[in-house]
C-alpha cells in the first residue's frame, strides 16, 4: 500500500467515528458539554449529509459495484460513488483541526506547520480515492464543495454556541 493510499484511510468512517468520539471525550473531561455535543453533531451530521447526498444523486462508481464495508462488516446497501464521503470526511476532519489549532495553539510556526500537514494529508486522501479507482476526479470536486456548504451551514447555526464555550 503506498504513501498516498495510507492518507485516504485517514477519510473512513472508523477514522471519523473514533476521532468525533475522542474529541467529544476530551472536551467532556474539561467539562465543555456543549463543545462535545457540538462536535459529535459536526462529524455525524456530516457523514448523513454525505449519505443523503449519495442516495439523492446515486451516480455509479467507476469499474464494478462496491458494498458498505464498516468496522470489516459489508453492508447490502449498494455504495454510490457522488460524493466522495473518505474526501468529505477528511474535510470535515480537516475543518475540526483547523478550528482547533486557531482556538487552542497560540504558536504560529506551529500552526503554519500543522495547517501545511493538514492541507497535504487531505490532498494525498482525496487524490487515493481516485487513483485506488473509487471514486471519479469530480465526486472529489463534489465533496470539497458539499463539505464546505455544510461546515459553512453548521458554524452560521452555532457560531454563537460555540465560541461562547471556547
Amino acid at each position: 500500500m503506498s504513501a498516498v493510499s495510507a492518507a485516504g484511510w485517514f477519510g473512513s468512517a472508523e477514522v471519523t467515528i473514533a476521532t468525533a468520539l475522542l474529541a467529544a471525550g476530551v472536551f467532556l473531561i474539561y467539562k465543555k458539554r456543549r463543545l462535545a455535543w457540538y462536535v459529535m453533531a459536526y462529524f455525524f451530521g456530516g457523514m448523513l449529509f454525505t449519505v443523503m447526498l449519495k442516495y439523492l444523486i446515486q451516480r455509479e462508481r467507476p469499474g464494478a459495484e462496491r458494498m458498505i464495508e464498516l468496522f470489516s462488516f459489508e453492508f447490502e446497501l449498494e455504495s454510490y460513488s457522488f460524493p466522495s464521503g473518505h474526501a468529505m470526511r477528511l474535510l470535515l476532519l480537516a475543518g475540526f483541526l483547523i478550528w482547533l489549532l486557531l482556538h487552542y495553539c497560540s504558536s504560529r510556526v506551529m500552526r503554519a506547520g500543522a495547517g501545511i500537514f493538514i492541507f497535504l494529508a487531505v490532498a494525498a486522501g482525496s487524490y487515493s480515492r481516485v487513483s485506488d479507482g473509487w471514486h471519479y476526479l469530480s465526486d472529489i470536486a463534489g465533496s470539497f464543495f458539499a463539505a464546505v456548504i455544510f461546515a459553512s451551514l453548521f458554524l452560521m447555526v452555532t457560531r454563537q454556541h460555540i465560541f461562547e464555550n471556547v
